[in-house]
């Protein structure tokens, strides 16, 4: 068990998480860009996963509203184009399967 499965958050870890879910809602889901926006390392937006299960859920749930998004985006720009919306599936799927995987370590 780590020092984040046997204490509660600080008060200013709290606000940093609250702040890199909103920066990753900005940037929709590029996790460098919202860790630059927000001044959180990568290194401890990935800590937060593997520690948090309510954290790494809270970070699932910010891409699926993207993938929607990007979904209904694209429907609009591309019509009929079915071949760029799955690649746009496989993308973000690859990033849910990366998440569950470092939060299930």
């Amino acid at each position: 068990m780590n020092k984040q499965d046997k204490r509660k958050d600080s008060k200013r870890t709290q606000v940093n998480k609250a702040k890199m879910l909103r920066c990753l809602k900005i940037t929709l889901g590029n996790v460098r860009k919202a860790c630059d926006l927000s001044g959180v390392k990568k290194s401890t937006f990935y800590d937060w996963l593997k520690a948090d299960v309510a954290y790494s859920e809270a970070v699932l749930n910010v891409y699926r509203i993207t993938e929607e998004f990007a979904i209904d985006t694209f429907m609009s720009a591309i019509g009929d184009n079915v071949d760029e919306l799955l690649k746009a599936q496989r993308r973000t799927a690859k990033r849910v399967k990366l998440i569950t995987c470092i939060s299930i370590q």
